[in-house]
């Protein structure tokens, strides 16, 4: 893949252990790693699409009798690597992308994601990004504060701190 002539965008999934391989050979490549609040992550595992499993859990104390039982944020070893080791081995091309900062202003984080490449992003990529990216509606149990345990309990309470989700 990195001998072939031209840019590129790959996408891979559970690759915290490999960024410093990444750096190393891929030097001039760009590290963009998005990130989602954990709770949207519980919601979406536990609702599935457009809610269609949400009769299971009508009352905070259904989901948290599920979301106790899990890690809130499975790829919390990845996010830990990508940043400790993508700002160390990437420096300037290192980029996290919050998921609810794309969904909020998608031509910005296009546009941002284009300039850290080296680029222009297209205005029709723009605009066809914002006619069909949907800003997520609160889940009306985000706020609950057994959230500040389950963080805690499964040690990624400074890391959705430090990602601005608390």
């Amino acid at each position: 893949m990195l001998g072939a002539p031209g840019p590129k965008v790959t996408n891979f999934v559970r690759m915290g252990s490999k960024v410093r391989s990444l750096a190393a050979l891929a030097p001039e490549s760009v590290l963009a790693w998005p990130v989602r609040d954990p709770r949207e992550v519980v919601r979406s595992h536990l609702l599935g699409r457009d809610g269609r499993t949400a009769h299971r859990y009508p009352t905070a104390d259904d989901v948290f009798a599920v979301a106790s039982k899990h890690d809130p944020w499975p790829v919390r070893r990845l996010s830990e690597a990508l940043i400790a080791e993508g700002p160390v081995d990437f420096g300037e091309r290192s980029l996290r992308l919050r998921h609810e900062d794309f969904c909020a202003d998608p031509g910005a984080m296009v546009t941002r994601l284009y300039e850290r490449l080296g680029g222009v992003a297209d205005p029709g990529l723009i605009d066809w990004c914002r006619g069909v990216v949907r800003v997520p509606q609160r889940w009306e149990h985000a706020d609950d504060p057994r959230w500040t345990g389950l963080f805690e309990r499964v040690g990624a309470a400074d890391l959705v701190a430090d990602l601005g989700y608390v």
